[in-house]
C-alpha cells in the first residue's frame, strides 16, 4: 500500500501556477512513477488503475500525515539542501474534490465530450470532461516524470467549457496515469489515457492452433479473437467489426452464415462463434480479415485497424495441396502441405514423365512410402494402397499422408541424387487424391488437388585457398568452392599417364572418385596433401562434379576444374663458403622450396661433429651458431638435408655405446649404411661429409641436400695508418677485421700524455671514443671511425680498436700537431732613379745645456713624488 512517497493533495506545499513542461527525463510512453513505489512493490502496478484501488489509497493516506510530518520534519533539520526540503511535499486528502464516479458511455445522450472521474480510464481521439466537483471541472493533466521530484513531461489543457481533447499529437506518445489539475492545484486524482488498440486472431475451432498463413480446409470450422487490453475492460460501450477480405476483392462482415459486424467490445478478450469453412458461398482461395472500431465514432474515424489475418482456403470439400515454394535448386528439399479431414489418409504422388524423380524422405510423421507397403483402413478392413495411374514408378515419390487432428501434414520431398544420378531439371506435378475401396484393395478416388514445383539447376564452384596454380610435391593443396546442385562433391584427377577418365586425388586408383560433403550453407572443402600421392612433376587438372560421373559421363552435370603444376622442392645456401671468427655469432641461412617443417645440418671438423634441426618459416631457414673461442681454427665442412615429400629424414642419428652413428633409413624399415660421427673409430672431417653426401645420393633416399664450408679463423682487427694530422682536422680512422658483419668494436683514441693529475689541474690533452658496427665487405670486412678534431690537442696520440662480444684487439699511434704558419710573401716595390748629391758632411750637432738640466731635474722631481708615495 502507499507510503510516505506517494502522490498525496498538496497542503504544505502546492504549486503557485499551472505546471509548465519541462526537459523530458524519459522517452515517450514510458512510465517511471517512484511515487507509487509501494504499489511496485506489492507486485502491483505502479499505479492505482480503478476506482476501488483510488479509494484504498484515500483511505490509507488518512493513516499517513502524521507520520509524513515527523518524517519531513527529522529530514528538514538535518538536511543541507533547502531545494531537498521544498520537494518533499506533504499533504492530506482535500475533501471537496470527488474520488470517483460512474462516467459515461457511448453512444452519448448529449454532446460529444464524455463525462468521466478522477481514477477513469479515457482514451486517445476522445473528448473529455473530468468531474472533480458537483459544479467544476478539470482544468489539465499533467503525466509526471519517474524522478524523486517529479516535473510535468506533457500537459494536456481543458478548453473555456472544460472539455479535454485528447489528440494523437496532444497525448504524444505519453499513455499512462495522468495528474487531474484544478487550476495550479492537483487534485490528488488521477486519470488513465491508453490507445484504443486491437489485436485480431483466427483459430480452429477446439483449438489453440492459428490458422493465419496457413491453408484451411473447407471441411474446418473456425473463430476469431479480438483483444483490446484496455477499451475491453474500460466499460465505454465500444464496437467493432470484422472486414473480410475475399478472394475476388470484394469486402464483407459475413463469413459463411455468421456475422462478424457490430461485436461488442466488453472484455479484455472476445471470442465470435464457431464458423463452418464448408458453406456454399465460401470459395476456395486466400482470405484476409482485419478488426476496425465502429464505435465510438472517433475510434471508427482516426484509431488503427487491427492487424491482418490471412489464410487459403482449399478448392474442394475435401483436399488442398499448397507448396511452400514454387521452384526449388537442384539438391535442396521442398515441401507442399495437405489439409483436409482431420486424420485422414490420403493419397500423395508425383506424375510420371521423368526419372529420377524427387524423393520423399523416410521417416516422416504420418507419411507411408509406396516402397513401404502403405495400408489403410477402408471398406471393414486393411488393405494395402495401389500406386496411382499416371504416377511416377518410383516406389519412393508416392506414398500414403494422413492429417493431424487440424486436418493438415507437411510432407517434405529430397530433390539430392538418386544412386549417383542428378534429379532432372524441370517442372514435377505434386498431387495429392482422396482414397477409396478398390475391394481387395484402396487406391486413389476422384477428389484431388495439385501443385506444380520447378527444379532448377544448382552450381559448382571450386578454387585453391591461396589462388596458385604452381605448388611443389609434399605441400597441401587446400581445395574449396561451392555447390549448390547436390549434397555430396566428387574429385578426380587426370594428368600424364594417368587414367584418362580420372583417378582418385586419395589413391590414385583408377574408378575411384573422391567423396566430399557439401554442408549446408552449400560450401565444401577437401585438404590434398601431395607428399603421400607418389606423383611425379608435372601439369594436372582436378575436376570437382556434383553428380558420381568420371571424365567421359559429364554431359548433364554441373562440374568445375583447376589445374595445378607440381614442381620438384628446392634446396640452396646463402653462400658455398664464408669465414668467421673464433667468439663469433655466424647465422648458416638458406631458401628451402616445398613445404618441408624444418632442414636439417651436419658440421664436421677435426675431431668435431654437430647436428641440428632448424624450423623453415616463410620458405627460409637460418641457424644462429656461436662459434666457441675454443673451436680450433681451420676449415669445417657443413651438410643440409631436405626431408622432401614424406617430410622425415632419410639419415636419422643414432646413440649407441657411447658412439654417435649415422644411419640411413631402409625401404622396409630399420637402418642400413652406417658409419661413426663421434665415439672410436669415427670418421673425420672431409671424410664425414663425404659419407653422408654418399648417403643421402642414395636412390633409396629422395631427400635434397647441399654443402657448404666454413672457416674458422683466430680473430684480428687491422688499423690503415692514420699519419700526422692538424690540429682542429676531422679525420676517419678506419680498417679491416674478419668479424662478423653487425658485431660492434670499442674505438678508443687517447693521448700518449695523458696521467692522473689534480682536480684543480688544467687539462691540457683531450682524446674521444665510440663504438662501430662492422660491415661487409671482401675480402675482409670493415670498420671505420669519424674523429673530432676539435677534442684534440697537439699531442701524439694511441688508437685501440677492441671486440665487444670477442676478445681481440689492435692499436697504432698517430700525432696531431699545430698546423704551420704561412709566410707572406714581399711585394715589390718601385726602383726611383739614383741622385747624386754633394759628398760635403755636415759637422755633428752639440747637446744644449738647457735640456740636458731639464731632463735631469725631471728625474729628480719623479724620485721625490716616489718617495713620497712609498710613505
Amino acid at each position: 500500500m502507499p507510503t510516505a512517497e506517494t502522490p498525496t493533495m498538496s497542503t504544505t506545499t502546492v504549486p503557485t501556477q499551472q505546471p509548465t513542461e519541462t526537459a523530458r527525463e524519459s522517452e515517450p510512453g514510458e512510465q517511471k512513477f517512484p511515487e507509487q513505489k509501494q504499489y511496485a512493490e506489492e507486485g502491483k502496478s505502479s499505479l492505482p488503475e480503478s476506482i476501488e484501488d483510488i479509494h484504498i489509497l484515500f483511505k490509507k493516506r488518512e493513516t499517513i500525515p502524521e507520520q509524513v510530518l515527523e518524517k519531513t520534519a527529522t529530514k528538514a533539520a538535518t538536511s543541507t539542501n533547502p531545494e531537498e526540503e521544498e520537494t518533499q511535499p506533504v499533504s492530506e486528502p482535500s475533501p471537496q474534490y470527488l474520488s470517483g464516479g460512474t462516467p459515461d458511455h457511448y453512444p452519448l445522450t448529449s454532446g460529444d465530450a464524455r463525462t468521466v472521474y478522477p481514477g477513469s480510464t479515457a482514451f486517445v481521439y476522445e473528448k473529455i470532461k473530468i468531474k472533480i466537483t458537483e459544479t467544476t471541472y478539470a482544468t489539465s493533466l499533467s503525466y509526471m516524470s519517474g524522478s524523486a521530484n517529479p516535473t510535468a513531461l506533457n500537459i494536456i489543457p481543458a478548453d473555456a467549457n472544460g472539455v479535454i481533447n485528447l489528440l494523437d499529437v496532444s497525448v504524444g506518445g505519453y499513455t499512462g496515469a495522468y495528474r487531474i489539475y484544478n487550476g495550479s492545484e492537483w487534485t490528488g486524482g488521477y486519470l488513465y489515457i491508453w490507445q484504443p488498440d486491437l489485436i485480431l486472431r483466427a483459430e480452429y475451432a477446439g483449438s489453440t492452433d492459428s490458422v493465419d498463413g496457413k491453408a484451411v480446409s473447407k471441411s474446418s470450422s473456425i473463430h476469431y479473437i479480438i483483444d483490446s487490453p484496455k477499451v475491453g475492460p474500460s466499460g465505454i460501450g465500444a464496437k467493432a467489426q470484422i472486414i473480410i477480405t475475399t478472394p475476388v476483392g470484394g469486402q464483407t462482415t459475413m463469413l459463411g452464415a455468421v456475422s462478424l459486424a457490430d461485436i461488442d467490445i466488453n472484455s479484455v478478450r472476445v471470442t465470435t462463434p464457431d464458423i463452418s469453412l464448408a458453406d456454399s458461398s465460401l470459395r476456395g482461395g486466400t482470405y484476409t480479415s482485419r478488426a476496425e472500431w465502429i464505435t465510438p465514432q472517433v475510434f471508427a474515424n482516426y484509431a488503427k485497424k487491427s492487424n491482418t489475418v490471412t489464410y487459403y482456403l482449399g478448392s474442394s470439400t475435401g483436399i488442398t495441396l499448397t507448396a511452400g515454394s514454387e521452384s526449388v535448386v537442384r539438391s535442396n528439399p521442398f515441401t507442399v502441405t495437405v489439409s483436409g479431414l482431420p486424420n485422414t489418409p490420403y493419397l500423395i504422388s508425383l506424375d510420371a514423365g521423368r526419372s529420377p524423380t524427387p524423393q520423399l524422405i523416410a521417416g516422416q510423421p504420418g507419411v507411408v512410402r509406396g516402397s513401404e507397403d502403405p495400408k489403410v483402413t477402408i471398406g471393414g478392413g486393411e488393405k494395402s494402397v495401389l500406386r496411382p495411374d499416371g504416377a511416377s514408378g518410383d516406389p519412393n515419390s508416392w506414398g500414403v499422408v494422413t492429417t493431424d487432428a487440424s486436418g493438415k501434414r507437411v510432407v517434405q520431398y529430397s530433390t539430392s541424387p538418386v544412386n549417383g544420378k542428378p534429379v532432372e531439371e524441370g517442372s514435377y506435378t505434386v498431387r495429392i487424391n482422396d482414397i477409396v475401396d478398390y475391394g481387395t484393395a484402396a487406391g486413389k478416388g476422384s477428389d484431388y488437388d495439385r501443385v506444380s514445383i520447378r527444379i532448377t539447376v544448382g552450381g559448382m564452384s571450386m578454387t585453391a585457398s591461396d589462388s596458385k596454380n604452381t605448388y611443389y610435391l609434399g605441400e597441401e593443396i587446400r581445395l574449396s568452392g561451392t555447390n549448390t546442385d547436390s549434397d555430396t562433391t566428387y574429385l578426380f584427377l587426370t594428368g600424364p599417364n594417368l587414367n584418362s577418365n580420372g583417378v582418385s586425388l586419395a589413391t590414385l586408383a583408377s574408378g575411384e572418385l573422391t567423396k566430399v560433403p557439401v554442408r549446408s550453407d552449400h560450401t565444401w572443402e577437401y585438404r590434398w596433401d601431395t607428399s603421400s600421392t607418389g606423383l611425379d612433376t608435372g601439369t594436372y587438372t582436378i575436376y570437382a562434379v556434383s553428380t558420381m560421373n568420371d571424365k567421359s559421363h559429364l554431359s548433364g552435370t554441373q562440374y568445375a576444374t583447376y589445374s595445378v603444376q607440381l614442381k620438384q622442392p628446392g634446396l640452396s645456401t646463402s653462400a658455398s663458403s664464408f669465414a668467421a671468427a673464433k667468439g663469433d655469432t655466424v647465422h648458416i641461412t638458406g631458401t628451402v622450396t616445398g613445404s618441408p617443417s624444418s632442414v636439417a645440418i651436419f658440421i664436421f671438423g677435426s675431431n668435431y661433429y654437430e647436428r641440428r634441426t632448424v624450423s623453415v618459416n616463410d620458405g627460409k631457414y637460418d641457424y644462429k651458431m656461436a662459434i666457441p673461442e675454443s673451436m680450433s681454427a681451420g676449415e669445417y665442412f657443413v651438410v643440409v638435408e631436405h626431408p622432401m615429400n614424406d617430410g622425415r629424414f632419410g639419415v636419422q642419428e643414432i646413440h649407441q655405446d657411447g658412439k654417435t652413428i649415422l644411419a640411413m633409413v631402409a625401404p622396409g624399415g630399420g637402418t642400413q649404411s652406417s658409419f661413426v660421427v663421434d665415439g672410436a673409430g669415427r670418421l673425420q672431417g672431409s671424410q664425414a661429409a663425404n659419407a653422408l653426401v654418399k648417403m643421402l645420393a642414395s636412390p633409396y633416399i629422395d631427400d635434397l641436400y647441399t654443402t657448404l664450408t666454413l672457416t674458422v679463423q683466430t680473430p684480428y682487427i687491422g688499423i690503415d695508418p692514420v699519419g700526422t694530422r692538424y690540429l682542429g682536422e676531422s679525420f676517419v680512422v678506419s680498417g679491416r677485421t674478419n668479424l662478423a658483419p653487425q658485431d660492434t668494436l670499442l674505438v678508443e683514441v687517447v693521448p700518449v700524455s695523458f696521467v692522473p693529475s689534480g682536480k684543480n689541474d688544467p687539462v691540457t690533452s683531450y682524446g674521444t671514443s665510440g663504438s662501430v658496427a662492422i660491415v661487409k665487405s671482401t675480402p675482409d670486412n670493415v670498420w671505420s671511425f669519424s674523429v673530432d678534431g676539435s677534442k684534440l690537442s697537439a699531442d701524439t696520440y694511441t688508437v685501440k680498436v677492441s671486440g665487444v662480444s670477442v676478445s681481440t684487439s689492435s692499436s697504432a699511434t698517430f700525432d696531431v700537431v699545430p698546423k704551420p704558419t704561412e709566410t707572406p710573401t714581399p711585394e715589390p716595390t718601385e726602383t726611383n732613379p739614383v741622385t747624386t748629391v754633394p759628398t760635403t758632411i755636415p759637422p755633428t750637432p752639440t747637446e744644449s745645456p738647457s735640456v740636458v738640466f731639464w731632463f735631469a731635474g725631471l728625474i729628480v722631481c719623479g724620485a721625490a713624488m716616489l718617495g713620497t708615495l712609498r710613505r
